[in-house]
């Protein structure tokens, strides 16, 4: 079942008295690692019934991880002539499959520092890794399903580009997030535009001044 994908439906024993008599049986959950994940309702009862059988797989931070899980369900009835009886359960957690949503900052400058790069996802796991064009990068903080944060180097945005980052999660299960554009802008470069570029003048000699001109100035750059 997928890590952090919450918990899968119940599964249903049903229990019945195949002899004479009367059966009363407890039903009892044994696992054999990693807590209490195993669950069966009700705990007892007479003759036939239904046993319900739940796995609690939890949140990411604090439920099972990826991997294999076993237990058993036990059913115990005293004067049964084959009591106890052993129901053997394994758990398969598996990773999802990633998936980008947006990023913070959405773009940054070429010959920025070196920053932390928030990416909103789903399906992340605290074993997610973050490939930027490939490479593999630090991952800074991954305690969620919905984001991951990863250093991004000065020396990945030191020149303009359209770079692309992808986010794995390991098996089993697990696999590649869709690879997401992530640009980096030319940096913006003020120069100073005059219009027009020259002036011209006519003034009778011991007249008045003649009429101002006027010059705009902009900001010529990108």
């Amino acid at each position: 079942y997928p890590a952090s994908g919450g918990n899968p439906a119940s599964q249903i024993v049903t229990i019945s008295n195949s002899g004479g008599g009367t059966l009363s049986w407890t039903a009892s959950a044994i696992t054999t690692s990693d807590g209490n994940w195993l669950s069966a309702t009700p705990g007892s009862g007479a003759n036939s019934g239904t046993l319900s059988v739940s796995v609690n797989v939890g949140d990411v931070t604090t439920g099972l991880a990826a991997g294999t899980y076993s237990g058993t369900i036990t059913l115990t009835a005293t004067g049964a002539s084959n009591t106890p009886q052993t129901i053997r359960v394994q758990l398969a957690v598996v990773n999802p499959v990633p998936v980008i949503l947006s990023f913070s900052p959405w773009e940054v400058t070429a010959g920025s520092p070196t920053f932390d790069l928030t990416i909103y996802c789903l399906g992340c796991v605290p074993s997610s890794i973050v490939q930027w064009n490939g490479v593999a990068h630090l991952i800074v903080a991954n305690g969620t399903t919905t984001s991951i944060v990863a250093r991004i180097f000065s020396t990945d945005i030191a020149t303009a580009a359209a770079n692309h980052i992808v986010i794995t999660n390991p098996p089993p299960g697990g696999g590649n997030s869709q690879s997401q554009q992530y640009t980096v802008v030319a940096a913006q470069t003020a120069t100073i535009a005059l219009s027009p570029g020259s002036l011209n003048f006519t003034a009778t000699a011991g007249g008045p001044p003649p009429t101002p001109l006027s010059v705009a100035v902009s900001n010529g750059g990108t």
